[in-house]
């Protein structure tokens, strides 16, 4: 035969209703939100928090040192417990986690600032290193045609001196 099971209490319904809808919640009671703020993400804490006029922190902290450890890892969650125990200071979790990804963010940022200045220096080179285009212009005023044909009596002949002269000197000279 089977068990009997017992019908969920009605307090056992709200917070099962109330973890159903955590979008949509605002201010609760300090014991209800013990049992409904483990199910919350990031974004819920913070936004229950910051809606709820009493003080919230004996019962998120904990909540917060585990977003800390899931974001952050391990070793950066024990550095901090160590230096909160060296310095007998105590911080909430919540700052912790926000001066943390404040800092993260700040060293983000430089870091593609400073990727966005190698790329344009890379691209400065790179065009400086290109191909320059340059357009042929006819000089003024000139003694010697560009486009063959010579002026006056003997041009052929003053082409084939000259040449013979630019050998002479690129032979010797050089």
């Amino acid at each position: 035969m089977e068990a009997e099971r017992k019908p969920p209490s009605l307090l056992e319904l709200c917070v099962r209703k109330a973890i159903d809808n955590l979008r949509h919640i605002d201010g609760v009671d300090s014991p209800l939100l013990r049992r409904i703020l483990p199910h919350c993400d990031l974004e819920q804490l913070t936004r229950i928090e910051s809606r709820t006029a009493t003080d919230l922190t004996p019962v998120t902290d904990v909540l917060w040192k585990g977003f800390f450890q899931l974001q952050f890892g391990e070793e950066n969650t024990s550095r901090v417990v160590d230096r909160m125990r060296r310095s007998g200071a105590r911080y909430r979790w919540k700052d912790l986690f926000r001066a943390k990804t404040k800092q993260q963010k700040e060293v983000e940022d430089r870091m593609v600032e400073a990727l966005t200045n190698k790329c344009r220096a890379r691209n400065a080179e790179r065009q400086s290193r290109g191909i320059k285009r340059f357009t042929k212009l006819q000089p003024s005023s000139c003694k010697r045609s560009y486009f063959g044909g010579g002026s006056g009596k003997g041009g052929a002949r003053m082409r084939i001196e000259r040449g013979q002269e630019c050998a002479y000197s690129r032979k010797y000279i050089f």
